[in-house]
């Protein structure tokens, strides 16, 4: 069962993250940090800050599943959503900063 989690997991942070990287094509690079006053502290190439959530949860759900020889269902299903819940919130907020760039950049141009 923690596998079809893993599994699972991964394929959904791949979709949004596939979603993510056709809605945002026109960006080289994407907002990875922002402070806490809402500027953006620093970028990344658009397709290594739409695959480094699901890298990241790669790494950490399946070195658990290797290395255990006990059921570690629960952990897993936290640890699933947790990564899940952290792109989604990524993903709002690179949203956000889109909007907020595009009516800038329309500002501009007028």
């Amino acid at each position: 069962m923690p596998y079809v989690i893993v599994a699972l997991t991964l394929g959904i942070l791949a979709a949004l993250s596939l979603a993510a990287e056709r809605r945002w094509r026109m960006h080289a690079r994407l907002p990875m940090q922002w402070g806490v006053r809402g500027q953006v502290n620093w970028t990344a190439p658009r397709r290594i800050a739409l695959a480094f959530t699901p890298t990241l949860a790669a790494v950490m759900l399946f070195g658990p599943l290797v290395l255990s020889d006990t059921a570690i269902t629960r952990p897993i299903a936290i640890g699933s959503a947790a990564f899940i819940f952290a792109h989604l919130l990524h993903l709002a907020l690179l949203a956000r900063w889109h909007r907020k760039t595009s009516a800038e950049h329309a500002v501009k141009t007028r």
